[in-house]
């Protein structure tokens, strides 16, 4: 199931909910949500050698200690989100959070050291994905 907070006619999300499901509805994820939980990315002030983020953050993966996976697209202003960029994401960075995730599934437990992430920036020209995790103490 997609979880979908609805928009301001001035905004967008980077996927459709039918993108979103068709690229992580089988892979058993805790939740897929466009601007849920949050509609806007909040940084974890947690953690330390965070990824310097100088452009809007529109999409992010993560995968937890307790083998648990979400996604989250965070609402964006249309007129800094481009069609094209829209379709880059579909095409090119849907595709690679999968593997990504894919990924993480399969580490043994004893190499899932924190909670791991990617987070997807747009600059304004293209996708940025920046991989960090929040380690456990």
């Amino acid at each position: 199931m997609v979880n979908v907070t609805y928009l301001q006619k001035n905004e967008c999300y980077p996927c459709s909910r039918r993108e979103a499901k068709a690229t992580f509805g089988d892979m058993g994820l805790k939740w897929i949500g466009l601007g849920w939980p949050l509609r806007q990315f909040e940084s974890d002030s947690r953690g330390t050698h965070r990824p310097n983020i100088g452009g809007e953050v529109v999409a992010e993966v993560a995968y937890s200690p307790e083998r648990e996976g979400w996604f989250c697209a965070y609402a964006i202003r249309k007129e800094k989100y481009p069609e094209e960029a829209k379709v880059d994401f579909r095409d090119r960075v849907l595709p690679r959070l999968r593997e990504w995730l894919a990924r993480q599934m399969t580490k043994p437990d004893t190499a899932v050291l924190g909670y791991d992430h990617v987070i997807v920036e747009w600059d304004g020209k293209t996708h940025k994905l920046h991989e960090w995790t929040l380690k456990l103490k």
